[in-house]
């Protein structure tokens, strides 16, 4: 019996001291792959500092940690930076790297990303880099279909993005953005619980200031439909500043642009959570305000 022991003492202790060193022996030809498959599919220059692979973070799932990812990128946009990230994190099912069917992601991680999205005047627009590739052959969809990725659920840490659309001079800058989604993406049909935070919200739009010093809170559960690119709003709670909104309706997107129909309210808000939106009061004096009455706002979008 002691010996059975032992021996089984010894095999763990080789599965373990495999499972430590197994990354280090593959980790730079994983990166040089990654980074060269990934350049050649974009016009952009896609690069990072560090990777790391990790049988423990998550165990018995895998974490692959980008440390310091940037996405520069090429005319007419040339030396601009996309994006920045200083971590991206993602766990996958160990089993499903050796099983031959789709890479099962559990969960993803995007850690303070900043995001500069340009639109130049003649309609050009810096986030569209992927390149142009002609059709596979029928008999490829096997082998593509083992890059697909079922994805649990993301979160999006403290983000930057600024947007400027010189085309229509408007400029939205949102600062320290939280973001988490849940969901079965696996699925063509599932539900997606999502929260929101922002901490400082500007837009400007024709020279007119309309929202700065804003903060958001949002909870928004939506059926989302992959096959027909359409989201369906479900149980929802937006907040911006003080001001309660109500948002029911759906939205998709095709290869004509946008559709939606949407219809938002705030009943029975009140005339201090309208005062809110100034952004002086808001900052300020809003704890101290005195004000009464009540309004309803209601809209639609289609």
């Amino acid at each position: 019996m002691k010996k059975v022991l032992i021996a089984i003492a010894i095999i763990f202790g080789l599965i373990i001291s495999t499972l430590l060193v197994l990354p280090l022996f593959f980790k730079d030809d994983i990166v040089r792959w990654v980074k060269a498959d990934i350049n050649k599919n974009v016009a952009a220059t896609v690069d990072f500092q560090r990777v790391d692979l990790s049988f423990f973070r998550n165990f018995p799932k895998l974490t692959i940690t980008l440390q310091e990812l940037t996405i520069i990128n090429h005319a007419p946009f040339d030396g601009d930076t996309l994006a920045s990230v200083p971590a991206f994190m993602a766990t996958a099912d160990l089993w499903s790297l050796f099983g031959g069917g789709p890479l099962a992601v559990s969960g993803i991680l995007i850690d303070q990303p900043r995001l500069h999205l340009k639109v130049q005047q003649d309609g050009r627009e810096n986030w569209q880099i992927l390149l142009q590739t002609p059709e596979k052959p029928a008999n490829s969809i096997q082998q593509s279909n083992r890059l697909n990725l079922v994805l649990q659920q993301y979160e999006i840490q403290n983000a930057q993005i600024r947007y400027d659309n010189a085309a229509t001079n408007e400029n939205l800058q949102l600062e320290g953005l939280s973001h988490r989604g849940k969901g079965n993406f696996s699925r063509e049909s599932f539900t997606l619980f999502t929260e929101t935070q922002v901490g400082d919200i500007y837009y400007q739009n024709g020279g007119a200031t309309y929202l700065k010093d804003a903060k958001l809170n949002a909870k928004i559960d939506m059926e989302v439909d992959l096959a027909e690119n359409k989201y369906i709003l479900k149980e929802n709670i937006i907040q911006l500043n003080a001001l309660n909104l109500h948002v029911d309706g759906w939205f998709a997107s095709n290869e004509n642009g946008l559709r939606m129909d949407l219809r938002f309210d705030a009943p029975e808000a009140r005339f201090k959570d309208l005062l809110s939106m100034i952004p002086f009061i808001y900052k300020k004096d809003f704890a101290g305000l005195q004000a009464d009455g009540r309004f309803s706002l209601t809209g639609v979008a289609n």
